[in-house]
């Protein structure tokens, strides 16, 4: 298992649908990826932007406020 915050980036190129294409819990990826990052970390994804009625954008957000919660500094740059 990959330590909390030992990880300066992660990359994510359309795992999300293909886990949801094999029954598996997508949501959970990202967030595990949350988990890993190093704070300051980057989380470098390619995925569709909408996934079974969810926007990925905003799961990562969902995700990201959660991290920021238990004062966990997340950044994300949209452009």
């Amino acid at each position: 298992e990959t330590k909390d915050e030992s990880v300066d980036v992660v990359i994510s190129l359309q795992a999300a649908d293909k886990m949801r294409e094999n029954g598996l819990d997508w949501k959970s990826s990202v967030r595990e990826a949350a988990r890993v990052l190093k704070p300051g970390g980057r989380f470098i994804f390619v995925e569709k932007t909408e996934i079974e009625g969810d926007k990925y954008l905003d799961v990562i957000a969902s995700v990201a406020t959660s991290k920021l919660s238990t004062g966990v500094e997340m950044k994300r740059a949209l452009k």
